[in-house]
């Protein structure tokens, strides 16, 4: 780990002196293996325990890092080029305008479904309880409704403005490495959420299952009671009134 990080803060630094043209890496044989030069500086040796393919030779896997270098040299002065910058600059404001958009349209829709599932249905919620005792009151309904329309808005906005802020980050070579893990904390909840849900799978099927055949057998009993109810089923001993309780 140490060995890669001096290796990556090299290639910066030859990657900003723009006097090395990356024509200028080259591959030189030493005493321990085979050295990679930028001009007379080294940047890394290649040696025999890096090589873990046995048909690859140690100068074929040289050439391999020295083609990866030249290449990130060039991206990296690419990226800082005057315009790659107003590039950059460009695409994060059309962003930034796709961002206030999505952000005022997400709060008229909200307001609008609010509105919406107010004058519709808040009226049709109903107390849940046995007889005169309530289990779960209209109103306790209502607000737990309107706790989860809230829930989904601040996740739809959070989503957004974090969708954003990476693309705006990637961007840019500076803030290229937090956009990179800004990422990350956004794909691995989904990762885990999804590795997650996959797992469930079976469960829930069988969940599905237990609860079409649970109602099937509910209504069967219901249908036989109210044949009892109405005599058209007839047991020995069982009265017809004893169905109605």
């Amino acid at each position: 780990e140490a060995r890669g990080r001096g290796i990556a803060d090299r290639i910066r630094g030859v990657a900003a002196d723009q006097s090395v043209s990356p024509n200028d890496i080259q591959a030189v044989d030493v005493e321990h293996g085979t050295g990679i030069f930028a001009g007379s500086q080294r940047l890394m040796i290649v040696s025999d325990a890096d090589v873990t393919i046995p048909t690859l030779s140690r100068r074929a896997l040289a050439d391999l890092f020295i083609a990866k270098i030249r290449g990130a040299i060039t991206d990296y002065r690419q990226s800082r080029t005057r315009q790659a910058l107003l590039s950059g600059v460009s695409r994060t404001a059309f962003a930034t305008l796709i961002l206030i958009v999505a952000l005022v349209l997400v709060r008229v829709f909200a307001k609008r479904l609010h509105r919406f599932l107010e004058g519709r249905y808040r009226k049709r919620i109903h107390a849940v309880g046995i007889q005169s005792f309530q289990v779960v009151r209209a109103e306790q309904i209502w607000t737990a409704v309107q706790r989860v329309l809230s829930a989904a808005k601040f996740l739809a906005l959070a989503a957004a403005i974090l969708i954003y802020l990476h693309y705006a980050l990637s961007k840019f070579p500076w803030t290229r490495p937090t956009a990179q893990r800004l990422g990350g904390y956004l794909i691995s909840p989904l990762q885990t959420m999804g590795n997650g849900l996959l797992a469930q799978i079976p469960s829930i099927i069988f969940l599905i299952i237990l609860f079409l055949v649970t109602r099937f057998l509910l209504r069967l009993i219901h249908k036989f009671f109210s044949a009892l109810k109405t005599g058209d089923v007839k047991l020995s001993g069982f009265e017809a009134e004893w169905a109605e309780s």
